[in-house]
């Protein structure tokens, strides 16, 4: 790049300006769009760039080592193009078709979520979130479905959902390709500016398959960590919201001063992500990224990320994690400081194509806000390095019998956030909900938004029931906070149903009853129905950006 010296690797790692958007020589977009409030452009690298080392150009290699370092440290998120294979806008349209297709009154897809539990319904926007959860662990990915309550037939020629089994599956094997040159290149950061000389660093320690203790590289760390991955749908399920969503969208159209921020609401508030990353694409609506993702930049300022929608690119942002984890390695100076990125989020109320009768469900304003996110952890077998020995498979366990109330600080990444207790004391006094709805999994799920009937499903015979249970049919009950499964309404007969103490009684065994394992349907924040899918994340309160 040329550049002069004092302003070289200030300018690429991206800030806010009211001035024309540019884009060097380099392929770098440092500089924000002209708006009002300011608009941040973040850094942009080839996948070429990000895993090729140029050993034959030591200057240019040099430059773009520089690059990377300066943007994790000043910034703490970027942004990689030209992904072989990536091809997300595809995916993310075969996971509207599948998300949006029913068969009957059920569903086909994950089951619906309210958005957090910030935002209640007392204003009436009925916002919710369907979520499609599953993880890779070690590199190695898990199926799509595997953590859903899916009615789809994979034999059935009119499921919409196998589309989405294909892209999701070629979609997936190219964010694992980011991820691994995303942690070559962050290993190549750590040992030029650590504090061990002429050795690997080690980050973390690791039990081995022998028992054996093991020292974990930032680069194994990443690699064969626990990737929690989390697809959703943020739509609306109110007349109001389509019509509010409708009016905003012809005032726009009307007024080129109209504010697109009057049919904004505040999804997400401001927090770090627990994680060590998180590797996302952003927000998409018709095939045009949304905006509304807020960051604070290292001086303090907010600026809101200008996404392209002609760039098919995937985006790197810290998590707290490195607080703990990698920057103690590091040199003392805070300029060698990995940074996890504060943020928040806001989307503009929409609703799902789904209401035919609603004049207004072909507008572009009424579609669904969908999004990927997969949240890097540290492997289950790495050791907690405030745990006292324990791993982290043993502190979330340990999280899940309540074996000691002080071992929920342990889930949080630093010590300047403060656990949240989600298992919230229900014993004292029951929660009462309408005629309209039943407490299922700590929150009063409606039986409209569960597709079920109480005059159906009695219908059905004396021995039939509406029952919050898992997909094994495992109910759910007040003492079962921290449970693996999704739990959800549904009609049931006396025979389908199983209860905790008609286990064998251990938490292991109840936990192994659902496929969904502990990665399952809940988004990465805090949300009602709390997992413990990512349970440091969930005892931390709002941890990450969906």
């Amino acid at each position: 790049m040329k550049l002069s010296v004092e302003l070289f690797l200030f300018a690429v790692v991206g800030f806010a300006l009211s001035s024309a958007d540019a884009t060097n020589s380099e392929g770098i977009s440092p500089v924000s769009s002209s708006s009002s409030p300011s608009l941040f452009v973040p850094t942009r690298i080839s996948f070429e760039q990000l895993i090729n080392y140029n050993y034959n150009d030591e200057e240019d290699e040099n430059n773009m080592q520089d690059i990377f370092r300066k943007t994790l440290s000043d910034v703490g998120l970027i942004s990689i193009t030209d992904v072989p294979n990536l091809n997300k806008d595809i995916m993310l349209k075969e996971l509207q078709d599948c998300l949006d297709h029913r068969d009957g009154n059920n569903i086909v897809g994950a089951p619906v979520f309210t958005v957090d539990d910030n935002n209640n319904d007392d204003d009436g926007d009925g916002r919710r979130r369907r979520t499609l959860a599953t993880r890779t662990l070690a590199g190695q990915p898990e199926g799509i479905f595997v953590s859903t309550k899916s009615k789809h037939d994979d034999n059935n020629n009119k499921n919409k959902c196998t589309g989405l089994q294909t892209s999701a599956e070629h979609f997936r094997s190219a964010v694992q390709k980011v991820s691994e040159a995303f942690a070559a290149r962050l290993e190549g950061v750590i040992q030029g500016t650590s504090t061990t000389a002429n050795s690997k660093t080690v980050v973390l320690r690791n039990k081995n398959k022998n028992g054996d203790d093991e020292g974990l590289t930032i680069e194994r760390v990443i690699n064969e960590g626990e990737h929690l991955e989390h697809f959703h749908s943020y739509y609306s399920t109110t007349t109001s919201a389509v019509e509010a969503a409708a009016a905003a969208a012809a005032t726009a159209t009307t007024s080129t001063t109209a504010s697109s921020s009057s049919s904004s609401t505040p999804t997400i508030d401001w927090h770090t992500d627990q994680g060590l990353v998180l590797i996302f694409t952003p927000g998409q609506r018709d095939g045009v990224s949304t905006d509304g993702l807020f960051i604070q930049l290292k001086d303090g300022s907010t600026v809101e990320v200008d996404f392209d929608s002609n760039v098919d690119d995937i985006v790197i942002m810290l998590g707290d994690g490195v607080n703990q984890y990698v920057n103690p390695y590091l040199s003392l100076s805070s300029s060698s400081s990995l940074r996890a990125v504060p943020h928040a989020l806001t989307t503009t109320t929409s609703t799902t194509n789904n209401n035919e009768e609603s004049s207004l469900a072909s507008s572009s304003s009424s579609s669904p806000r969908l999004w990927y996110g997969r949240m890097v952890l540290p492997p289950p077998t790495a050791i907690h390095p405030v745990g006292n020995g324990l791993t982290f498979r043993e502190m979330r366990e340990s999280m899940i019998r309540g074996d000691d109330s002080s071992i929920l600080q342990l889930g949080c990444a630093s010590q300047h956030m403060i656990a949240r207790e989600l298992m919230r004391e229900l014993d004292g006094e029951d929660e009462e909900c309408d005629d309209l709805s039943m407490l299922c999994w700590m929150s009063c799920v409606t039986y409209s938004e569960s597709d079920v009937d109480p005059t159906t499903c009695e219908g059905k015979g004396d021995d039939y029931e509406i029952e919050c249970a898992n997909k094994d049919g495992l109910i759910w009950e007040k003492a079962i906070h921290g449970a693996d499964a999704e739990y959800y309404l549904q009609c049931l007969s006396t025979n389908e149903t199983i209860y905790a103490e008609a286990s064998s009684g251990t938490t292991e065994e109840v936990k192994d009853s659902s496929s969904a394992a502990y990665y399952g349907g809940s988004a990465f924040c805090v949300v009602t129905v709390a997992t413990s899918a990512s349970l440091f994340a969930l005892l931390c309160g709002s941890i990450i950006f969906a």
